[in-house]
């Protein structure tokens, strides 16, 4: 699996990292524990700047463990401060593109630390939440 670890106490490292942005794909899957996405958004924040960006793209639906796997990541992303949200993939590609990435089944996020972020992130995942639709009812489904 992947790996990716850092530590704001090691020697030369500072409050906040150099990148301006910080981008991640594939790192995210359906086994993906919660220790290995605080160690993911550990990572992140220790390397990404004031005011910087994370994107992180996964394969998601509210089947195959995708409920789950998104109530995982919002609460992994409040717990370290950062704001989930959603990037429309349809602005930013060409019409027709094909990439060999499902993005009615995918999620293209962008993620940045705010303040409130644990308490936005609670409020995600209403039917008719643009970022993780019908999140809540497939979890109260699977009884969590």
């Amino acid at each position: 699996g992947s790996k990716l670890v850092a530590n704001k106490s090691g020697s030369g490292m500072t409050d906040f990292g150099d990148f301006d942005t910080i981008m991640a794909a594939g790192v995210v899957r359906p086994e993906t524990t919660e220790r290995e996405l605080g160690d993911i958004f550990g990572t992140v924040d220790a390397m990404l700047k004031e005011g910087g960006t994370f994107l992180l793209a996964f394969d998601w639906s509210n089947d195959r463990g995708g409920a789950t796997l998104a109530n995982k990541l919002l609460e992994a992303a409040g717990e370290t401060g950062f704001k989930v949200d959603l990037v429309d993939v349809k602005s930013i590609c060409p019409p027709g593109w094909v990439g060999g990435f499902e993005w009615d089944k995918g999620r293209l996020l962008s993620l940045q630390r705010h303040e409130d972020a644990k308490d936005f992130n609670s409020l995600l995942g209403a039917d008719s939440c643009y970022v993780f639709p019908g999140l809540k009812s497939a979890m109260a489904a699977e009884g969590k």
